[in-house]
């Protein structure tokens, strides 16, 4: 999963659409946090990522629209251009 600078989803794999239960083109463009348990806890993770490049191990909870719910451990980094501006956020494979 990809997320832009204002939080919003764009661009997913696989796992994200088995996990949410939602199609590639229905996640793409939406808020990253409203697919957590608890939407200001995601927030902080990827603002962490955009303030110190990473996180590793960041407890979250997702909620698959037919209500069943996923623990995961959120690990992402900060993915840049050619000339070194970040772009925006890069999910990394959690458990």
């Amino acid at each position: 999963m990809t997320i832009n600078a204002e939080g919003r989803i764009t661009d997913v794999n696989e796992a994200t659409i088995k996990v949410t239960g939602a199609t590639r083109v229905e996640l793409i463009g939406t808020d990253f946090c409203e697919y957590f348990t608890e939407p200001e806890k995601a927030g902080e993770g990827y603002r962490r990522v955009f303030a110190e490049g990473f996180v590793t191990d960041y407890p979250l909870t997702i909620r698959h629209r037919d209500g069943r719910l996923t623990d995961v451990l959120y690990n992402a980094s900060v993915y840049r251009d050619a000339k070194g501006s970040v772009m925006g956020v890069l999910r990394r494979r959690g458990t």
